[in-house]
């Protein structure tokens, strides 16, 4: 089972994940964030010394992400947007919130942290679904 898949696609995909990644985590949830990961002025230090590798990390894993989601997107024949929004919110529904969910229970992280982290994941996957329709 091997699918032509679109490079383009799949790096713009990124791209728009990137574009995602930025805002929820920047203006729209990253002082929140911040304190619910227990951070203070000393951790944004250190932080911004490791933020080139930190988005290198992050870009690799949307890039791969892309791939085997534009692998999936075909394998299930989806190429219409309602078709492709289910399929990925299943996706995300049984992979991502349900395994997700041990960063509350065994890690001791806040429900508010889980949603901020896997509602990221669901807003960027479904942006990442509807970029690798365009091909």
């Amino acid at each position: 089972m091997n699918f032509a898949v679109n490079l383009w696609s799949v790096v713009l995909a990124v791209v728009a994940s990137s574009v995602v990644m930025a805002i929820w985590y920047g203006p729209l949830f990253g002082k929140q964030w911040m304190v619910l990961m227990g951070f203070d002025d000393s951790h944004k230090a250190e932080m911004k010394k490791r933020m080139g590798k930190a988005w290198g990390i992050a870009i690799v894993s949307a890039f791969v992400e892309a791939y085997v989601l534009a692998q999936l997107l075909q394998l299930a024949n989806l190429t219409d947007a309602s078709g492709a929004i289910q399929f990925t919110f299943m996706l995300w529904l049984g992979f991502v919130a349900a395994i997700g969910t041990s960063e509350v229970s065994w890690e001791g992280k806040s429900w508010k942290l889980y949603g901020i982290n896997v509602g990221y994941c669901l807003v960027s996957m479904l942006v990442m679904s509807l970029v690798l329709l365009w091909k």
